[in-house]
């Protein structure tokens, strides 16, 4: 079967059984029939493209990848093709698929992970296949964030990630920012916040969503933290672990920075594996200063995004 065909199939399995789209639904938005909806899903279960979830990879743009690694001397880039994307509701659910690949490959006995907030890895870590890694760890590397919907912050995330590892996990418990810079060298003199950041310094591998003010539906913006006139007035471009920094990726004196709970910048940058998940044109700019700033050495993101970004710093 040609392999056009292939993706049609498995994004439409995707939208009936990940996303719950109906079949008329499907029908009016890949431009067929009820009835050959129902033919495809078919087809699908008899490639074997479906079993509890659907298994097709995520189609890679490959030369993109190349270029742009090469560019910005990065260790690895995972960069989703969306050229076939029939529905947009899908650029998240495949970007999620490809993080899952790309964090797999990684894995090893007795790895230890630290995890950041992000969408994209909450649906990364619901995708990925149960594996026993013997003596493998999770930590949190930031604070919490008090929201109406936790799964995708840091407490949620790495007791998921633990549990697909069949791993142990460990949180901080405190909250990612606080209301002063008193209280945070208060809470961070704190033995049980201490113990995390010291099994951060020995971490083989982070991964971790970037972050931009430009996004109103970040979760800073909705645990209330952003400061827009304080932000306006210092150029912020984007954040990592609640660590806000300028267009070239350098940290900024504001008084955000002095109340955050989150492992240093300085020690994230030592991580042997930083991967970095982004994706939107709002986030571009942030990207873009977080490989200036080195915070990261392997990003996954999709090829709208990453075209952007070349277009911005052409």
């Amino acid at each position: 079967m040609e392999e056009g065909r292939l993706d049609l199939l498995a994004q439409v399995a995707v939208l009936y059984f990940e996303e719950g789209l109906k079949q008329d639904e499907i029908a009016a938005i890949v431009g067929k029939s009820r009835s050959m909806v129902s033919r495809m899903l078919e087809t699908s279960r008899s490639l074997g493209l479906i079993n509890v979830h659907v298994n097709y990879a995520s189609k890679r743009n490959w030369s993109l990848e190349r270029q742009f690694k090469e560019k910005y001397r990065l260790n690895a880039v995972y960069i989703l093709n969306t050229a076939n994307m029939i529905h947009h509701d899908l650029k998240s659910r495949m970007l999620g698929n490809l993080a899952a690949q790309c964090i797999t490959a990684y894995l090893k006995p007795g790895i230890k992970i630290g995890i950041g907030r992000s969408r994209t890895l909450y649906r990364a870590f619901s995708i990925m296949q149960e594996i026993t890694l013997e003596s493998s760890t999770i930590v949190q590397m930031s604070g919490y964030i008090p929201l109406n919907n936790p799964k995708y912050d840091g407490v949620d995330l790495v007791r998921k990630l633990a549990g697909k590892l069949d791993g142990a996990y460990v949180y901080c418990p405190a909250p990612l920012i606080v209301g002063s810079e008193e209280v945070r060298e208060s809470l961070t003199k704190e033995k049980a916040i201490k113990d995390v950041f010291n099994i951060c310094r020995k971490l083989d591998m982070a991964v971790f969503g970037v972050g931009s003010i430009k996004n109103k539906k970040s979760s800073l913006y909705e645990g209330g933290f952003i400061d827009t006139e304080d932000i306006t007035e210092t150029n912020v471009e984007g954040d990592i672990l609640g660590w806000q920094f300028n267009s070239e990726g350098k940290i900024l004196d504001i008084p955000m920075n002095k109340r955050v709970i989150a492992l240093s910048p300085d020690v994230i940058k030592e991580i042997p594996i930083s991967i970095a998940v982004g994706t939107g044109s709002e986030k571009a700019g942030a990207i873009l200063a977080g490989i200036k700033g080195k915070w990261f050495n392997t990003l996954i993101s999709d090829d709208e995004t990453i075209n952007t970004i070349l277009r911005i710093d052409s």
